[in-house]
């Protein structure tokens, strides 16, 4: 039988491909293809006929969640994925509608709930500036449909590539990983790298500079590429225990958290699937140029743990959280509060530090500081992290002016939805953050548009999988192109070796 889906798409393609198959249509072959498009748009027609738009009740149990209402989209992001909730008995078929003032479209389901616009559909919207997006359900004849959601279509787009990690769904220390590209005008994400014999933990993209922090077994090696010509100057670099890492603005310098010494407790949990203490950690800078690496003077104190470092836009200052580890037994550590502090760059001479207005003492955490490219803002997280602050269910992500040093709770969270790790994209008017929302246990991609005003806009679902978890997106200038590189995973195996 033929797949409604196929019927509902067909009838625009038919008409699209009508004059190439009318010169050839004497041909038998082609003959059985007309034939064949005649009965799909039969078949569309008639099964459209049969839900009852018009009277369809309103049904609370049949939800959008993959698209808030009052969305705002990039220009030039091709596919929109949509998903819903419908109630759990059995339903004949969905049909999905996006409407705008001057076009309609619709595709026809049977039972799954998950869908994305394809090749050029979203694209006949944009002009537009506005879409309503609603799924109806039929079943046993009666027809009910969600509640609508309004989305609009940016006049910015979004040119910057999109970086994450693919992790198994159940946390297995040093289990190999994928890094994995999105860009909007994909059909899917591109595989970058995967080492079957490495787990590549954190990755940070500057400039012409990309830096990986890989673990073969027990070797842990910073994996270094620098853009030369149309390729690649590798490097593995051993700086003995370290985890997060990021780059300069120009490229040049790299952050890295070394003696990064902490205790790891699993658990068989989706959600919080460990718990990890670093008990010392400080800022060292390394230098690409000269291939030297030593501490940040300002963010190397003995006394503290400095961790999680960012780089100001102009390269001036470096942001990190700093804490101390309380022992509260026999190896068991646990983190009182965590502050965010500034330091001055100064070209890896560092300077003094100081606290972060409204973003330190006040017995909270503050973790994964980013500052916006603009210089307007920063961006953090919060969540009770007394037992570490990775994969905490209860974390959001807030927004700090640089102007008064306000701050407010973005609006783009959803409670206990462990919104964390985030990036801003090159122009400030995108952020990126991984979710466990709407009851999805699997960590997702959302994306949000941020106005001048620093005010996020209800986000949409960008990226998921089935089968793994989606965590520290990253944004990466286009100029990298990293596509088109060289095989990636084979840099990094052989800087392990």
């Amino acid at each position: 039988m033929i797949d409604p889906v196929v019927a509902a798409r067909c009838r625009s393609r038919k008409r699209r491909s009508f004059l190439a198959v009318a010169v050839m249509c004497f041909h038998p072959a082609v003959v059985s293809l007309l034939a064949e498009i005649v009965t799909l748009d039969n078949i569309a027609t008639n099964a459209l006929a049969r839900f009852d738009r018009a009277h369809a009740r309103p049904d609370e149990r049949l939800r959008i969640t993959s698209v808030e209402n009052n969305a705002v989209i990039p220009n030039n992001l091709q596919h929109l994925i949509v998903e819903w909730e419908a109630p759990e008995d059995y339903s004949t078929a969905f049909l999905i509608e996006l409407k705008s003032n001057s076009r309609t479209l619709e595709v026809l389901l049977r039972k799954r709930m998950r869908w994305q616009t394809d090749d050029d559909e979203l694209a006949a919207f944009r002009n537009d500036r506005e879409l309503t997006l609603t799924v109806y359900r039929l079943n046993r004849g009666e027809t009910t449909k969600s509640s609508p959601v309004r989305v609009v279509i940016s006049e910015c787009s979004l040119r910057d590539r999109i970086l994450y990690r693919e992790v198994p769904i159940y946390f297995i220390p040093g289990a190999p990983v994928s890094i994995e590209q999105l860009f909007l005008c994909q059909t899917a994400p591109l595989r970058l790298l995967r080492v079957e014999q490495a787990c590549v933990g954190c990755h940070a993209y500057s400039g012409d500079s990309v830096i990986f922090n890989c673990v073969e077994k027990r070797t842990r090696k910073a994996v270094t590429l620098q853009r030369n010509g149309g390729g690649f100057r590798t490097g593995g670099r051993d700086f003995g225990s370290f985890s997060f890492v990021a780059l300069s603005p120009n490229g040049r310098y790299a952050a890295v958290v070394k003696s990064a010494q902490g205790k790891l407790t699993t658990r068989h949990d989706i959600i919080e699937p460990f718990d990890l203490v670093y008990k010392s950690a400080d800022v060292y800078i390394y230098d690409f140029e000269t291939d030297s690496i030593a501490p940040l003077p300002g963010a190397s104190d003995p006394r503290f743990n400095e961790d999680m470092p960012a780089f100001s836009p102009d390269g001036s200052h470096v942001i990190f959280s700093r804490y101390q580890s309380l022992r509260r037994g026999f190896n068991d550590f646990i983190i009182e509060s965590m502050d965010l502090y500034q330091v001055p760059f100064n070209g890896g001479k560092g300077g003094v530090a100081t606290p972060v207005p409204n973003a330190s003492a006040n017995h909270l955490y503050q973790y994964f500081a980013r500052y916006s490219p603009n210089g307007k803002w920063i961006s953090f997280c919060r969540a009770n992290g007394q037992r570490g602050i990775f994969a905490r269910k209860e974390s959001d992500i807030y927004l700090l002016s640089l102007h008064d040093h306000a701050v407010r709770k973005l609006s783009l969270n959803c409670e206990h939805s462990m919104d964390s790790w985030h990036d801003w994209s090159s122009d400030s008017r995108w952020l990126v953050f991984s979710s466990k929302r709407n009851n999805d246990n699997l960590t997702a991609l959302y994306l949000s548009h941020m106005d001048d005003n620093g005010r996020s806009h209800p986000p949409i679902k960008i990226s998921h999988s089935s089968v793994g978890k989606m965590n520290t997106p990253l944004f990466a200038p286009a100029s990298l192109n990293l596509e088109t590189s060289a095989n990636i995973s084979d840099y990094i195996y052989r800087c392990l070796k």
